[in-house]
């Protein structure tokens, strides 16, 4: 019975899905076969990392040395540039706070 699975021809729908697939090979081909020997082997994952790099650099690295700075400096102003800077002594302030709920 495998025999007779194993010789009968593809469907119209696999043979469709090959060549959609192949054909989608083929564009991927053209794009990094190029990129692949001007950059080399070793360096192809740095290609496929930079985007998600950048991402995460963007929304998570960015905001949170934004408040790492925001920290260091004082007064209400929104613009970081226009806040005075005060060092770690936003930090003494809650640290040696008694009542955090009437700091």
């Amino acid at each position: 019975m495998d025999s007779e699975r194993s010789n009968r021809t593809e469907g119209p729908l696999a043979r469709g899905a090959s060549a959609v697939y192949a054909g989608a090979m083929s564009l991927l081909g053209v794009v990094f076969e190029p990129l692949q020997r001007l950059l080399g082997v070793r360096r192809m994952p740095w290609v496929f990392l930079l985007p998600n790099l950048l991402i995460f650099g963007l929304f998570i690295l960015f905001p949170v040395f934004l408040n790492v700075y925001v920290s260091l400096t004082g007064g209400t102003e929104l613009v970081p540039l226009d806040r005075p800077y005060v060092g770690a002594e936003n930090y003494e302030r809650l640290f040696t706070c008694d009542d955090f709920g009437d700091p």
